[in-house]
């Protein structure tokens, strides 16, 4: 579980472009078996209003792409 830093996608600046990039990355990197995208924020939130939300989209986007 986990492969998202969140440092990586939760900080002031961030854009929707970042977390896809992150998102993508981590997904890729891990593959199918056995692994549950999510940030390592511990929980449902993030520091900056919107990245939780954003995460949750993208990795919905690459469930569909990867297990097709």
């Amino acid at each position: 579980m986990g492969g998202i830093d969140s440092a990586s996608v939760d900080f002031e600046g961030w854009t929707p472009e970042i977390v896809e990039r992150e998102v993508r990355k981590a997904c890729e990197a891990c593959g199918t078996k056995y692994f549950i995208p999510c940030t390592s924020q511990g929980g449902p939130m993030s520091t900056f209003a919107g990245v939780y939300e954003k995460c949750g989209e993208e990795i919905d986007k690459m469930s569909k792409e990867l297990f097709r």
